[in-house]
């Protein structure tokens, strides 16, 4: 008799113990589980209490059962095909908590990631604590928004952030790298939207600024701040052709 799922591909993201062990699980019940694992390296568990040198522990073996590995590195051209293919052939796709948007393409688009989640189901809420989320829009900077506790809501279509907010924007051929702090901020990941009424302080090469009320549209490199008090530090003026 087929197991209860066989047939079910699972493509597993998963490192050290808790995603393991649920997808070892799923293993248990008959899907052909798929491990990614980094080159050079693997998962951290199968070098940690190593019983024999050079080869894998008890404790990675005990928790890998029944899965097939590979070793993928998606930043490359040819590692960014072979991701693309898997999540096109897998029926389900399990990571540490790290909620990550793909684009059509199948590159990334943003990551959330936070050291502990509590799932509130009655209405699809969760709790997070030390929050990281970091933005890849196409043609963008990179941005990295941290803060120490953070609120998803509806499904995480908005995150809200609070205790020591920093945004960091990297720099690029047209603006400096860019460091905002505030205390609460409202997060839209799939519109590349941060939100508050709070006070916040703008710093970068150009200048510094302090006002109440930011909102940033990284997508369209807008960032409007409301009562502000600003200095602006001019590039240094080139000196004249000699004539």
């Amino acid at each position: 008799m087929d197991k209860a799922l066989a047939g079910v591909r699972v493509l597993d993201m998963t490192h050290v113990q808790s995603g393991p062990t649920s997808t070892q699980i799923l293993g248990f019940f008959g899907a052909d589980v798929i491990k990614v694992e980094k080159p050079g390296e693997g998962d951290p568990t199968r070098g940690q209490l190593r019983d024999i040198p050079g080869a894998d522990s008890l404790y990675f073996t005990m928790l890998n059962g029944n899965k097939r590995s590979l070793t993928l590195n998606p930043k490359t051209e040819a590692g960014k095909r072979i991701f693309t293919r898997l999540i096109e052939e897998c029926d389900v796709m399990v990571e540490n908590f790290s909620a990550r948007k793909l684009g059509v393409d199948g590159l990334v688009l943003y990551t959330l990631a936070a050291r502990k989640m509590v799932h509130y189901p009655d209405d699809d809420s969760a709790l997070l604590e030390t929050v990281k989320l970091e933005a890849f829009e196409p043609r963008q900077p990179k941005m990295t928004a941290t803060a120490d506790r953070g609120r998803l809501e509806q499904g995480g279509d908005r995150v809200w952030v609070e205790g020591n907010v920093v945004i960091v924007r990297e720099a690029d051929a047209k603006a400096g790298r860019a460091r905002l702090t505030t205390e609460k901020l409202l997060l839209l990941p799939d519109e590349g939207i941060a939100r508050t009424n709070e006070a916040v302080t703008l710093e970068s090469p150009e200048g510094h600024a302090h006002a109440i009320g930011m909102e940033l549209d990284n997508q369209a490199r807008v960032l409007r701040l409301d009562r502000v008090h600003a200095t602006y530090k001019p590039s240094p003026r080139r000196p004249e052709s000699a004539r």
